[in-house]
């Protein structure tokens, strides 16, 4: 026999059972450090990143900084072209323009390096 609601907020036994069709890995999942080693992380399916044309990506200033950037080309899973999107003169004379163009960057973490942006 299945319990009632009732005024104290009980629940039922459909209200204790999961969707037929949910798993665990149809909620939010985020792996530690997956911005650092290009890991798993996303909402629904767990995915490994990929590189591809138009994909924003970090990449690390000679300061420490992360600028956005965008893949312009692809060469392997972890080195491609990037157009960095600079803060002007206030990240150095060299990036004055606004527009750095960073060639053959690997992923990684140090300066020079690129790295997959954090997912909220």
């Amino acid at each position: 026999m299945s319990e009632e609601k009732t005024s104290e907020n009980k629940l039922t036994d459909s209200d204790k059972t999961p969707e037929p069709n949910a798993s665990p890995t149809d909620t939010l999942t985020t792996v530690a450090g997956a911005a650092k080693t290009g890991g798993v992380q996303g909402i629904g399916k767990a995915r490994a990143e990929k590189l591809t044309l138009g994909r924003t990506v970090l990449y690390r200033m000679p300061s420490g900084q992360q600028r956005p950037a965008v893949v312009v080309a692809v060469h392997s899973d972890a080195c491609c072209n990037l157009q960095v999107f600079t803060d002007g003169a206030n990240d150095g004379a060299a990036y004055a323009q606004g527009i750095y163009w960073a060639t053959s960057c690997s992923l990684g973490a140090a300066p020079g390096t690129w790295a997959w942006p954090t997912r909220v």
